[in-house]
């Protein structure tokens, strides 16, 4: 119960101040998202059936982004300083290992803790560690393809879990427009 209040109050806050985008402008942006709630590990595979589409799961030779230069604007001056390391990534993530290393401030970890606990775990996903220890084994990352049936990419998927508990800290969906074919 009160999980689902935290849950509102989250959907409130973020239709008060949010804004709308065009996605035309943005396409980047337009991406699945889970009708009951329901993120994590299983949403890739239950999506890829709905749509008929295939999964290949775990594929080092890619990176999230076919070029990263696409998310930039050329006319921001700002954009010229990004650091080369930050498209390599993002290019490349499958050729890369996570380490992580989280502690929370003493006076946010209770409620972050709550939080995590009540809204994090039931929609799995975003239950970032707690405890320093949680992410002591690493942190797993998949790259995940969802395919067509003329093996052309529809979108590319990025799943982090903590080694230790298992846990889906993040599970994102990156377009084909960004992706690799």
């Amino acid at each position: 119960m009160i999980g689902k209040l935290l849950q509102a109050i989250i959907n409130l806050w973020i239709a008060t101040t949010g804004r709308r985008i065009d996605l035309s402008k943005m396409g980047w942006l337009d991406g699945p998202t889970a009708d009951n709630h329901l993120v994590g590990e299983n949403f890739y595979k239950d999506y890829a059936a709905k749509e008929g589409l295939q999964v290949t799961e775990n594929d080092p030779s890619i990176g999230l982004l076919q070029d990263f230069r696409i998310l930039l604007d050329p006319a921001d001056p700002k954009s010229q300083l990004l650091n080369p390391k930050i498209a390599e990534f993002y290019e490349h993530t499958g050729q890369y290992k996570l380490e992580v290393w989280s502690q929370w401030y003493s006076f946010i970890r209770p409620f972050a803790r709550l939080l995590i606990q009540l809204v994090s775990t039931r929609m799995n996903q975003l239950n970032i560690p707690l405890e320093p220890l949680e992410t002591s084994r690493g942190m797993g990352s998949e790259i995940i393809r969802l395919r067509d049936q003329n093996e052309a990419n529809q979108l590319t998927c990025w799943l982090r879990k903590t080694l230790k508990t298992n846990r889906v800290v993040y599970a994102g969906f990156y377009p084909p427009a960004l992706s690799q074919n």
